[in-house]
């Protein structure tokens, strides 16, 4: 599998979805370049002005591609949260961390923590 990522602009509040990651020598993250529609020119900020998302691999029951972060209905458990912990993807449901094994097939993509924070809320 090929690594995906999406990226959250945490100040401007939406997604950038073509962009080029810039590494430092030893290989982390040091910031991230791309055309920005609304000022029409390149754009180079520091990854501390981004939230890093990957995919997890994984398409929910609609064909839809899982990023962490993304919120699931599964049906079974109501609402949880993709995200990755343990060395592994999996959801939080009711507060507990639980792989994706018991509910492949059931997910449901309804949004995302970043666009979508009332969702989460009770």
């Amino acid at each position: 599998m090929i690594p995906k990522f999406k990226f959250w602009d945490k100040d401007e509040q939406y997604f950038i979805k073509d962009a080029t990651i810039v590494l430092n020598q030893d290989g982390s993250v040091e910031g991230l370049e791309y055309y920005h529609s609304k000022l029409k020119y390149l754009v180079y900020n520091d990854i501390s002005y981004y939230e890093l998302i990957q995919s997890t691999g994984l398409k929910d029951k609609n064909g839809v591609e899982v990023f962490e972060g993304d919120i699931i209905d599964c049906y079974t458990e109501g609402l949880s949260t993709v995200k990755f912990e343990h060395g592994c993807f999996g959801l939080v449901c009711n507060g507990y961390f639980e792989g994706f094994e018991n509910v492949l097939g059931k997910l449901e993509i309804i949004g995302n923590q970043f666009e979508h924070p009332h969702l989460l809320e009770e």
